[in-house]
């Protein structure tokens, strides 16, 4: 597997929050099928790696942006050889205009960005389970997720890193506070 460094808001809930009976749905479903459970997360640029420089481009990032609420309706699926399904994030002038900053600044840094993630391509989701190669894992996702609420708000309050290098697998490794 190739290494990759991914700019996310990763969204860590409590008991209350919206996500919590669709993300103890999924990651009960994925841990009974030994399946990777990742965190919730948007993700705003992607690439193989970055030159140092660009940590202090989301510092500089986060003491700029003020938190801002999303709103939340549906669930979606991105097809091809890495299955993901995710909650669709309602596109507004506000969330492009912070994609659009965190690209420009960050995308000098990059190696290798995905195009994907470009402002012009990006489609704002949020990730709730990836690599859905296996079928069974996946028609359960599907059953036990149709008759959820998928229509909520939720709050973007940070920039984070997210890496899967080979040794540690999956995990943040920078997180930084919007204002």
């Amino acid at each position: 597997m190739k290494n990759i460094v991914a700019i996310t808001t990763i969204f860590e809930v409590d008991e209350e929050h919206p996500l919590t009976k669709i993300l103890n749905l999924v990651n009960g479903i994925q841990e009974s099928d030994n399946a990777a459970v990742l965190s919730p997360h948007v993700t705003w640029q992607f690439a193989e790696a970055y030159r140092p420089e660009y940590l202090d481009a989301l510092e500089n990032i986060s003491k700029n942006i003020p938190k801002m609420e999303i709103s939340i309706n549906g669930l979606g699926l991105f097809t091809g050889r890495n299955v993901v399904l995710y909650l669709h994030v309602v596109k507004n002038r506000i969330l492009t205009d912070l994609h659009r900053s965190i690209w420009l600044e960050v995308e000098p840094y990059a190696i290798n960005p995905s195009p994907l993630y470009s402002p012009d391509q990006w489609i704002p989701h949020i990730t709730i389970a990836d690599n859905l190669s296996d079928e069974t894992i996946f028609g359960k996702l599907v059953t036990n997720l149709m008759y959820q609420q998928t229509k909520f708000t939720t709050l973007i309050d940070n920039i984070s890193v997210m890496t899967n290098e080979v040794s540690s697998g999956i995990g943040m490794t920078h997180r930084y506070q919007l204002q």
